[in-house]
């Protein structure tokens, strides 16, 4: 997105804008929504207290998604600026350059969706070791500890991301569309090198681990599940069973009994409602990162598909995409909460008979 030519004979500048500009509007009206759903629940969690450490931790990854979801709709805004200025060929500029502004708004999002990557995978983890060791780990994962690793979490992506923050910004610069002189984006001669260390940690490693530790932990809480479902209804027919002898004793209807017992002794219980929102979140999570690792993996296999080689376009227009997926997976979580956690559903309908 430079102002030079950069066709890259898979996809043009004009469609590179245009795709990008669909894509952009699809995720501020995603975004959009999803900073309502974020903000409700926030608001329900803090009603509803920290008592469970659950949600003192499901509080956390919705403000990280709030705040990634923010930047994405000032990324799209700047995005506007950008068109804006390409197609009516600088005739029409703005004081910032607005390519230097959605370049920001794109880093400072990472933080945010960084700690989220990391908050989700420690609820996976903390469910899961509380599914599988219930006595062992029941009381571990407290609040205190739940906040220390927040913390760590948000210093662990500043860290990942500030080299490559360092060797760059907006400063008054010489720009040649517009043969003058405004603030505009900086990057330094060693950004490439520096990104591409900074890389293998940050977009490699925290990607893929998350996703295998998540996957372990989905496949192990889905046996959970349904190992405590074939209890319950081996319990159930058990206890209908001896109700129904008892009942034949007393000269009672059988039909009425088994009918009555069975639609009631079924009904999953509060752990497995729980373990159901859990893995349903790390569902998501797992299907929104993959693009993301997919990407990172053809850029080590196809060193031209980058940003600053052959296929400059078709790279951008991809992670455009990942972006959509990133955006999805921070917005959907209101969704699970509510179908999957009684307490939340009961104060949601609270909330809104108030409003």
């Amino acid at each position: 997105m430079t102002t030079s030519d950069t066709d890259d004979g898979l996809v043009t500048d004009e469609q590179y804008l245009l795709y990008e500009g669909l894509l952009s509007s699809t995720r501020a009206l995603i975004a959009a929504l999803g900073c309502m759903g974020n903000v409700i629940n926030i608001y329900i969690f803090l009603k509803l207290g920290f008592n469970e450490g659950m949600n003192l931790s499901l509080t956390l990854l919705s403000c990280f998604d709030l705040l990634y979801l923010v930047t994405v709709i000032s990324r799209s805004v700047s995005f506007v600026f950008l068109a804006y200025e390409r197609t009516h060929r600088w005739t029409m500029w703005f004081p910032v350059q607005p390519y230097a502004v959605y370049v920001f708004c794109v880093h400072a999002g990472r933080i945010p969706q960084a700690s989220s990557n990391l908050m989700t995978t420690f609820v996976a983890l903390a469910r899961c070791a509380s599914v599988a060791k219930p006595l062992q780990f029941k009381q571990t994962f407290s609040q205190q500890l739940t906040v220390i690793l927040a913390i760590i979490f948000v210093v662990f992506a500043v860290v990942s991301y500030l080299p490559v923050q360092v060797f760059m910004g907006i400063f008054p610069q010489f720009d040649n569309d517009l043969n003058l002189t405004r603030p505009s984006l900086w990057i330094s001669p060693q950004r490439k090198e520096v990104r591409d260390i900074a890389g293998v940690i940050r977009d490699a490693f925290i990607p893929l681990s998350t996703q295998l530790l998540i996957a372990v932990c989905v496949v192990l809480m889905t046996r959970r599940l349904k190992a405590s479902i074939k209890f319950r209804v081996v319990h159930s027919n058990y206890s209908i069973t001896c109700r129904v002898v008892n009942e034949i004793s007393r000269n009672i209807d059988i039909t009425t009994v088994t009918k009555s017992n069975g639609s009631t002794t079924t009904k999953p219980g509060k752990e497995l409602q729980v373990i159901q929102q859990v893995v349903l979140i790390c569902v998501v999570y797992i299907t929104c990162n993959t693009p993301t690792i997919l990407i990172n993996f053809t850029g080590l296999f196809v060193p031209e598909f980058s940003i600053d080689n052959m296929f400059r376009n078709l790279y951008l227009l991809v992670t455009g995409i990942k972006y959509l997926f990133q955006t999805i997976n921070a917005s959907i979580n209101i969704l699970v909460y509510r179908r999957y956690n009684s307490k939340y559903r009961r104060r949601f309908r609270v909330c809104r008979h108030r409003v």
